[in-house]
């Protein structure tokens, strides 16, 4: 990897929590990196307990306000994109479900829901709110389950990425989907912001997938893409907290005009600053 590259930096700074250094390695082809010199032992550690905006229940501030007006927007954009694709009384899991937001809207609307989440003050949420948990363990054990999984940002976050997809494959039904929320280091945003391009978030991200690099990755392991959608006010919220690593003046302007130019840049590429992917089980 060449460092000179701001669009795939080999070493990226924690800038949410730690300030540590880390380094990417990218495959030959750029299409997929992957965080190293992680210690996935001491993981929980960097997610930093209350102030991960998935993990808290009541978003404060000013970032909170605007990660729930997103978050709002996004679970009436995601239920309008999936539930046409679905069955009446479809089974779907969340996988990483944080504290269960997408499964109470889909369970509010007469889906059979369920919810795997490794932190367990945010299970406690899921469950508090009458969403149905499972383990790890008891997820293993399924076959021809699902008609659908989701991961909302939670791909890159597992360690053993390619475990993971060989047992969303198994718990899918025949013609399941798997539908995938990434962060898009092609999007114009990782180009502007670079190392300081706040979806990196590594060591949380153990990996970063390009469009190409999680449609090859996926097509391994039986699945086919069925179609890509974005997520257009994700260039935004990252670009405000890419700004706020920068220590920028006027942040929430600069932040908005550089989300603009990715969302109309998009327009023209495809690559937005998240991709919405949908696969479907061979």
């Amino acid at each position: 990897m060449n460092e000179k590259n701001p669009t795939r930096p080999s070493t990226i700074v924690d800038h949410f929590l730690t300030q540590e250094s880390f380094s990417v390695s990218w495959d030959a082809s750029n299409q997929v990196g992957q965080t190293t010199g992680v210690d996935v032992s001491r993981l929980d550690n960097y997610y930093g307990g209350k102030k991960y905006a998935s993990h808290q229940k009541n978003k404060a501030g000013f970032f909170g306000f605007f990660y729930r007006l997103a978050q709002s927007q996004a679970l009436s954009y995601k239920c309008r994109l999936l539930t046409p694709m679905l069955p009446k009384k479809a089974t779907v899991l969340d996988y990483g479900c944080g504290i269960g937001d997408f499964l109470v809207h889909l369970q509010d609307k007469g889906y059979q829901v369920q919810g795997y989440e490794p932190y367990k003050s945010a299970e406690a949420v899921v469950k508090e709110r009458g969403v149905s948990v499972v383990t790890l363990d008891t997820l293993s054990k399924k076959k021809s389950v699902y008609n659908m999984i989701t991961l909302w940002h939670v791909l890159e976050h597992i360690p053993d990425v390619d475990r993971a997809i060989s047992l969303f494959h198994q718990s899918l039904r025949q013609q399941g989907l798997l539908v995938l929320a990434l962060p898009n280091p092609n999007a114009k945003d990782a180009q502007v912001y670079g190392a300081h391009w706040a979806a990196w978030d590594v060591p949380r991200h153990l990996w970063h997938f390009t469009p190409q690099g999680i449609k090859s990755k996926l097509e391994h392991f039986g699945f086919v893409l069925k179609g890509t959608y974005p997520l257009p006010l994700d260039a935004f919220y990252v670009s405000l907290l890419s700004e706020g690593y920068k220590k920028s003046s006027f942040r929430w302007l600069r932040a908005f005009w550089n989300g603009m130019k990715s969302n109309l840049s998009a327009r023209k590429t495809g690559n937005y600053s998240s991709l919405i992917y949908i696969f479907q089980k061979c």
